[in-house]
C-alpha cells in the first residue's frame, strides 16, 4: 500500500553486461541449476531484446519460422510489434520447440491456476527474474524453498537482471553500427512525433532486420568463444 513517491524517486538502471561477462554467462548458465526452458528464455531475450514478460508470455502461433518473424500482437505501448529472428534466436526457439512445442505457450506453467484448474496458462512473468536473483546471493543464505546455488550466476561487474540483457543487446546493436533510431524501433519504443512515427514504419524495416542480424551473429561468436570453439574473438568493451 506504500506508494513509490513516498519512498523516493526511481533510480534508472544502466547495467550493461560487457562481452567478457556474456562469455562467462554463457559458460555458467548450463551449470546454474536452472531448467532448460529458463536458460532458453534468457538467451532468447538477449537475441531479440524483447521484455522478459513478452518472452515468457509468447505463444507458438505467433512464431513464424519460415518468415523468421515473431509477432507481438499487443505490447507495453499498446502497439503490435514484429521481431525479426536472427540465427541465434532461431536456434533457441528450435531447442524450445522440442520441449514445449505440443502446448500453446513457449513457456507453459507447470501447474494450473487454483481458480482455473482446467486452464493452462504461461509461466509467471516474474519466475525467471526470481531464479536469476536467487543465484546471485553469495553474501547471504538461500531463501526457503529456493535454489541453493547462491552464486551460480554471479558476474564480475555485479548484480544483473533479465531486463539488463535487453539493454545489453540494444547497446551491442549500436556498437555494431545500428543507428540510434533503428535500435529504438527494435526496442519498440514509441516515437513521440506522430508524423515521424508513421513514416518510420516502412522506412526502418530493413535496417531493423540488419540490426537483429548483427546482434545474432555477434552472440553466436561469443557463444562459440564460451564453448571453446573460437579463440580469436576480440571482445568489444561496453562504454
Amino acid at each position: 500500500r506504500i506508494k513509490k513517491a513516498k519512498i523516493g524517486k526511481d533510480v534508472e538502471r544502466d547495467r550493461i553486461l560487457a562481452e567478457p561477462e556474456l562469455i562467462i554467462l554463457f559458460q555458467k548458465l548450463p551449470t546454474a541449476g536452472m531448467a532448460d526452458t529458463s536458460q532458453l528464455a534468457l538467451l532468447l531475450q538477449l537475441a531479440t531484446i524483447a521484455r522478459i514478460g513478452e518472452v515468457l508470455s509468447a505463444r507458438w502461433e505467433h512464431i513464424d519460422f519460415e518468415r523468421r518473424i515473431w509477432t507481438l500482437p499487443e505490447t507495453k505501448n499498446g502497439r503490435r510489434h514484429e521481431i525479426w529472428l536472427n540465427d541465434f534466436a532461431l536456434c533457441q526457439l528450435q531447442k524450445l520447440k522440442a520441449i514445449t512445442g505440443p502446448t500453446q505457450w513457449l513457456f507453459p506453467a507447470t501447474r494450473a491456476k487454483k481458480d482455473r484448474p482446467d486452464f493452462a496458462d504461461h509461466v509467471c512473468e516474474k519466475t525467471v527474474t526470481k531464479q536469476v536473483g536467487d543465484r546471485q546471493r553469495s553474501n547471504g543464505n538461500p531463501m526457503s524453498g529456493r535454489s541453493k546455488n547462491v552464486d551460480a550466476l554471479v558476474l564480475p561487474e555485479g548484480k544483473w537482471t533479465p531486463h539488463d540483457l535487453r539493454r545489453t543487446g540494444a547497446t551491442m546493436m549500436a556498437e555494431l553500427g545500428a543507428l540510434p533510431d533503428v535500435v529504438e524501433k527494435c526496442l519498440n519504443h514509441t516515437e513521440e512525433k506522430k508524423i515521424k512515427r508513421i513514416y518510420q514504419r516502412a522506412q526502418y524495416e530493413g535496417p531493423m532486420r540488419e540490426a537483429w542480424r548483427l546482434l545474432g551473429d555477434r552472440l553466436a561468436l561469443l557463444q562459440a568463444r564460451a564453448d571453446g570453439l573460437a579463440d580469436n574473438v576480440v571482445t568489444l568493451q561496453a562504454a
